[in-house]
């Protein structure tokens, strides 16, 4: 029921200067992981999901995206009638997420750059992108999944999202299978 070993043995501050320097993309690989101790939500590994895909408000390249692999301790929901009324960015479950980032450890939270995303609101009419500037997120439908079904824009995750296995997401502490909520 625990986590999966992490794949990258340096530290968060050794990753970081693999970013500065430039060589990121040869040491490290799509899908390897990294822990992080987030108290009673549990140890979950995050894992690299892309290289230079998401960019950041001015639209510069966000060097590595992690996604977490396991759900954490404690399900959320996304607002108290459980949809995504009113869109992501009016979610109860973003600012949860947003909670999270006080937990990460002082060199990841300063390696953290806000990545520009695009979320899909379906309130009432006509569906309306809507782009807002976030340092921990849920992913969206297209990341997952691909295509414009949902979101029009944006990067798609497939180097660690490429089938109906590699969805599938486990809550820490039980290691069963379960659902998860999307951007979307």
């Amino acid at each position: 029921f625990g986590i999966d070993p992490d794949t990258i043995q340096e530290s968060w501050s050794e990753i970081s200067g693999a970013i500065s320097d430039g060589t990121y993309t040869t040491k490290y690989s799509i899908g390897d992981t990294k822990a992080v101790d987030m108290g009673d939500q549990g140890i979950i590994c995050f894992q690299i999901a892309a290289f230079d895909a998401d960019v950041d408000e001015n639209g510069n390249t966000i060097p590595i995206t992690w996604v977490s692999q396991q759900i954490l301790a404690t399900s959320k929901r996304m607002n108290a009638s459980n949809t995504t009324s009113g869109g992501y960015p009016a979610s109860e479950m973003k600012t949860t997420i947003a909670g999270y980032y006080d937990r990460l450890p002082a060199t990841l939270k300063s390696m953290i750059v806000a990545a520009s995303k695009t979320s899909r609101d379906y309130n009432g009419g006509t569906p309306q992108d809507l782009t807002t500037n976030e340092t921990l997120w849920l992913p969206s439908y297209r990341e997952i999944f691909g295509g414009t079904s949902y979101e029009q824009t944006g990067p798609i995750y497939s180097g660690v999202f490429s089938s109906s296995s590699t969805r599938i997401k486990k809550r820490y502490g039980t290691g069963s299978s379960t659902y998860w909520w999307l951007r979307s």
